[in-house]
């Protein structure tokens, strides 16, 4: 399993800790609405009023695959949902 986000008809974009191909789509823990507004990052976990955490997506519910997040939204996620650790970040270098 690995940090990702993927983009849903449902839900927009979601960053979670998925397995693929799970009899034709994908599982999901841990899954959150991606929000940035005014500059800010929100996370609002999809399963945050049930006890379990684990989400199972059919395939064709995402489109467009699987994506990487950017280390400043992986750290976000991470510091919540994984082990606590945030990676450090460097600004740009032009």
């Amino acid at each position: 399993m690995a940090i990702k986000i993927l983009f849903t008809k449902s839900f927009g974009q979601v960053i979670a800790d998925v397995e693929e191909n799970i009899e034709g789509g994908y599982k999901l823990t841990n899954p959150c609405v991606i929000q940035i507004a005014q500059g800010q990052l929100g996370l609002i976990p999809l399963l945050g009023t049930v006890e379990e955490k684990v989400l199972t997506l059919p395939e064709s519910e995402a489109f467009g695959g699987l994506y990487t997040p950017e280390s400043q939204i992986y750290s976000h996620y991470n510091s919540q949902f994984g082990s606590g650790i945030v990676l450090e970040t460097s600004p740009l270098i032009k």
